[in-house]
């Protein structure tokens, strides 16, 4: 399980 701070890194697409 990872933050979801490094989710977001990963998937930028969530982040915009």
């Amino acid at each position: 399980n990872f933050p979801l701070d490094l989710a977001v890194l990963e998937v930028p697409s969530l982040n915009g």
